[in-house]
């Protein structure tokens, strides 16, 4: 066995283990593919049409939807700064934390225009769909043929991986499905192995029609190589071969979950807490359209001795023979066959069950965050926190888990764009020695730390700042019976802290330094100020002084005479 064949046989038998945990996710990933999404295929070879219309009533499926599209309008809007770099604490000198900050600001700006020009918000949505109702979502980044940032949604049925101790994914395996022009495009004819080389060589339909399994395996490499500290493989299943062996600065996928599954690498959906009232409200819209059907067209009962027909006109008559009646007078007919049922308790069961099914979609937040009246803005988080803070708070832990999640995405983007020469020349204050020993070897760009700036993030920031708030108006009072009370707060940490809570770009914002200067231009020109006006008084005074003095030299002359 060669060494790549013992490459593909250790790979091939790590996805085997893996998939297995992925398969005991099968149950609820079909029931959601089937009330949730139904418009994504759950395997290589169903089509869209054997899913849609099958669900009678929309709610989870609406509910998933709204869910999903608010992880980009909240999380992640196309139309403004999402999220921001900057420096990590200690990364550099305070003296030079302005100009670092602001070339991080500047490599913020072009990564999100990147990010628009590329197809990075469509297939995101696709991911946050799969978290949304699967409970897990994954998304491939890295650099495209034509200088833009590519990215692709993998669904979870279609991959597996393995987590480390903080989260992060050490471990991806994705399967694709390819053609034998698939497989020599990708990799070289010469990669060709077997049934595929002869399906290729064959040519014709064969060659297009026939697909075969190709793993891409991500993992740590033993060894990094000048850097480079993954091991991406392509490994043929069919041929239990290696197509392709390249090594990855980063990871160039990510995996986020909803909620935290234990230690599971997949994530836990929202809905599964009322998976019951979701297949409930199928059986009663079932119910509901056989009661409209007979309300809308009755059924009808015809008498074999009833004289002429039955007369089905507004008012109709219709006259039975009177040996249809039993001897008391009491008619022997069915007394059900013309109802209906209890059409109200229905609609009643059918409302209850649809909010729960909303609320477990966070329907209620997401009504409030919603609310825009044009004239006061968006909520307040005062106002969210007291109208839903059961709702934020269990929301809290999914927010969190994917501003984790996405971290590592966001540094493979800073990356792929640094290397592609996309940002401005580098300060020497983010670079860092790589050093050998005590011999410096050369230097290396510092990873920039990660602030989210969307609606959800400062909601959440507004919580603490509203405290603070708080806090100050009471120690504002307190400092009328104790004088010095103010002295213990940092005034500028709470202005600028105030600040970026109620949304304020940090462009918005002066550099520390910027302020101190003009507070020290501020302070001499009320220096200069407050010397010009001393000037001007003490030659006023002295003007007075003479003329004081001449008066009494006159005074005196005047005298002496």
């Amino acid at each position: 066995m060669t060494g790549m064949d013992e490459v593909a046989d250790d790979l091939l038998k790590l996805y085997n283990g893996l998939k297995t945990e992925r398969d005991g996710f099968g149950g609820t990933w079909r029931f959601a593919r089937w009330f949730l999404i139904p418009h994504k295929v759950d395997d290589f070879s169903a089509r869209p049409s054997d899913f849609v219309g099958r669900v009678r009533n929309g709610t989870a499926k609406l509910a998933c939807e709204r869910l999903a599209g608010s992880n980009l309008s909240y999380v992640m809007p196309s139309h403004e700064q999402w999220f921001r770099w900057g420096c990590r604490p200690g990364d550099v000198e305070d003296e030079d934390r302005d100009e670092a900050d602001a070339w991080y600001a500047a490599c913020t700006d072009i990564a999100l225009a990147e990010l628009t020009r590329s197809n990075f918000y469509t297939e995101v949505y696709e991911c946050c769909s799969d978290r949304a109702g699967l409970g897990t979502g994954a998304l491939y980044g890295g650099p495209g043929k034509d200088r833009r940032l590519l990215f692709k949604s993998i669904q979870p049925e279609h991959c597996c991986g393995v987590r480390d101790e903080d989260g992060r994914v050490v471990v991806f395996i994705r399967e694709m499905l390819l053609s034998a022009y698939d497989v020599a495009d990708l990799f070289g004819a010469g990669s060709l192995k077997g049934k595929v080389k002869g399906a290729y060589e064959e040519g014709g339909a064969k060659m297009y029609e026939k697909k075969w399994v190709v793993l891409h395996v991500v993992r740590r490499a033993k060894k990094p190589e000048m850097g480079r500290g993954w091991e991406s493989v392509y490994v043929d299943v069919t041929e239990k071969g290696v197509l392709k062996r390249v090594m990855e600065w980063e990871m160039p996928f990510m995996a986020t979950r909803f909620l935290k599954n234990g230690e599971s690498f997949f994530g836990f959906p929202a809905w599964l807490s009322v998976d019951g009232e979701i297949e409930e409200l199928e059986q009663i819209e079932k119910d509901l359209a056989k009661a409209r059907r007979v309300a809308v067209d009755p059924r009808i009962l015809e008498i074999a001795s009833q004289v002429g027909e039955v007369d089905l006109r507004a008012g109709g008559r219709t006259v039975i023979d009177p040996t249809v009646l039993d001897a008391t007078g009491g008619n022997m007919f069915p007394r059900e066959w013309a109802g209906v049922g209890d059409v109200g308790l229905s609609y009643k069961q059918l409302g209850d069950k649809e909010r729960r099914v909303k609320d477990a979609f966070f329907s209620s937040l997401l009504d409030l965050f919603d609310s825009y009246d044009g004239k006061n803005g968006y909520p307040t988080a005062t106002e969210v926190m007291a109208r839903q803070n059961q709702y934020l708070m269990q929301f809290f832990p999914s927010f969190v888990l994917f501003a984790d999640d996405i971290q590592p995405m966001l540094d493979r983007i800073f990356m792929v764009l640094y290397r592609a020469g996309a940002f401005p020349p580098v300060p020497d204050c983010v670079l860092k020695p790589v050093m050998n020993g005590d011999v410096k070897v050369g230097v290396a760009l510092n990873n920039p730390g990660v602030t989210f700036h969307n609606r959800v993030a400062l909601v959440l920031q507004r919580v603490g700042s509203d405290a603070m708030m708080s806090a100050l108006r009471e120690f504002a009072e307190l400092q009328e019976v104790l004088p010095g009370a103010m002295d213990h707060f940092d005034k500028d940490f709470v202005v600028r802290s105030r600040a970026r809570a109620l949304g304020v770009p940090e462009r918005g914002l002066l550099s520390e330094t910027d302020v101190e200067d003009a507070r020290r231009a501020e302070m001499a020109a009320l220096e200069e100020q407050q010397s010009m006006m001393e000037e001007q008084q003490g030659a006023a005074t002295e003007k007075d002084l003479a003329a004081a003095r001449k008066l009494q030299a006159e005074a005196e002359r005047a005298g002496g005479k």
